[in-house]
């Protein structure tokens, strides 16, 4: 029969290794040969520990120490030596229930406030209605693809005080466009910033192309596009020319100790994911 072991986190992916969001399936036999592997090593420290000592007794906590297979080689190798081997009864497994409430109640307060307004600086299309575009209609600009854009805004990811847990991921769209492909796709780079100003802002630049005064750059996520060449997409623009547009997401798990990417993307029906490069500016 074969296992299903659950080690990460959704977006953890590797159909070649069968993984599949966050789980492993592996054979009887690979789940043996991982025994294999350890309980020598679990035998030897004991036979160290034990080594020039009187011992009689050799008690077993914790879940592993509840594995049959394990029992059996500790009971081979010491059992002729007179040393006995005990596992725990049930009320001495309290001590290990208590430990595992200690923990689910140290992980409720993983949880944090934000201390800032987290999020990234990006484009828009040219919306006439919209009373904030129109403050800056002026910098509007036709892109390549024949859309009207206007650069500047402050695209919000997480509110200042918003709670953080420990399993907060999020994910953002982008594309990009190319008027060549002579020097290939390049890398993906994206600041991330901290609004630390009061309340909510439209704009994470002014006018000139300058950060406001309150904004802050956290970090920068950087990724290589080059295996996505094959979900590029070419299409007309509005003078007849041709350019190409690429589409991916970014994964961004929020919770933990430090902040965590991945790089996902479409060929076909497949979702591909790669790595993304963390280089932080300050403290997170």
């Amino acid at each position: 029969a074969n296992s299903i072991i659950k080690f990460g986190k959704d977006w953890d992916n590797d159909r070649d290794h069968g993984i599949f969001k966050g789980r492993i399936t592996l054979t009887k036999a690979e789940v043996e040969s991982t025994f294999n592997e350890v309980i020598p090593r679990i035998v030897g420290s004991c036979s160290n520990l034990l080594s020039g000592r009187k011992v009689e007794h050799l008690l077993l906590v914790g879940g592993f120490g509840e594995s049959p297979f394990l029992r059996k080689r500790l009971k081979e190798t010491f059992g002729v030596k007179g040393v006995g081997v005990v596992t725990v009864d049930e009320s001495t497994k309290k001590a290990a229930a208590e430990g595992a409430a200690i923990w689910f109640i140290k992980q409720l307060v993983v949880a944090r406030a934000a201390r800032s307004t987290f999020g990234i600086i990006i484009w828009r299309p040219f919306d006439i209605k919209n009373v904030v575009h129109t403050q800056r209609k002026h910098k509007a600009y036709v892109d390549d693809d024949g859309v009207n854009k206007i650069t500047g805004f402050f695209d919000t990811w997480i509110k200042k005080d918003a709670v953080i847990g420990d399993e907060l991921c999020k994910t953002f769209n982008y594309q990009r466009i190319y008027k060549t492909l002579e020097n290939g796709l390049g890398s993906f780079a994206v600041d991330i910033y901290a609004w630390e100003g009061e309340g909510h802002t439209d704009w994470g630049r002014d006018e000139s192309g300058n950060l406001l005064p309150n904004m802050r750059r956290v970090c920068t996520l950087k990724a290589d596009l080059s295996n996505l060449t094959r979900s590029l997409k070419v299409q007309k623009g509005p003078k007849g020319q041709d350019f190409w547009r690429v589409e991916h997401s970014v994964a961004v798990l929020f919770g933990g100790t430090q902040l965590r990417a991945r790089l996902q993307w479409y060929e076909g029906d497949k979702l591909c994911e790669g790595p993304i490069s963390i280089i932080p500016s300050s403290i997170y």
